[in-house]
């Protein structure tokens, strides 16, 4: 179920004996989140001083994996395969996801509820696709990008692996 509380009830019913270290569970992905956001919002003026008095959870747990972390918070095997079982969405396991990354967006899939586009998510891409390029942008697929190309400190374009060179100011690749 959606909602934290919900939610952690819910795990107590299948594996009793988890309501504190859910909430445990809980808080740290709450406090990932504001110290992600506290991040995304100093536009590259980080101050340590202030993760590490604000954030300190955050700090212990920033280099982990899933599933290092949730070892550590000794959640029990059941419980983990149910936390993580939302990983492909990321798109890499337990082992290989970053605890934080993951943690943001199960805290966010648990709060913020999950949505679903009436037409699939593709159509959110297409959506995406659609807009991108009615506002003039390119895209180019199964394409490889060989050189971000930059000159003081900005981006001025793209080498492609056919050779051609766009020019642009932002791009935006995976």
């Amino acid at each position: 179920p959606f909602g934290i509380d919900d939610f952690i009830n819910k795990i107590e019913t299948y594996v009793p004996g988890n309501l504190d270290v859910m909430k445990n569970f809980f808080e740290l992905c709450h406090e990932c989140r504001d110290a992600m956001d506290y991040i995304n919002s100093i536009e590259g003026n980080l101050d340590i001083s202030v993760l590490k008095s604000k954030y300190p959870s955050f700090m212990s747990v920033a280099p982990y994996s899933l599933k290092d972390v949730l070892n550590k918070l000794n959640i029990s095997k059941k419980v983990q395969d149910i936390i993580s079982s939302c990983w492909f969405y990321l798109g890499a396991s337990a082992s290989d996801i970053s605890f934080v990354h993951y943690a943001i967006m199960f805290y966010n899939y648990i709060t913020l509820k999950a949505q679903v586009p009436v037409l699939g998510s593709y159509d959110i891409t297409l959506t995406l696709e659609d807009q991108f390029r009615k506002m003039g942008g390119e895209i180019r697929y199964s394409t490889s990008a060989m050189e971000i190309l930059v000159e003081n400190n900005e981006v001025t374009g793209v080498k492609l692996s056919d050779d051609e060179v766009y020019g642009c100011k932002h791009i935006i690749c995976n």
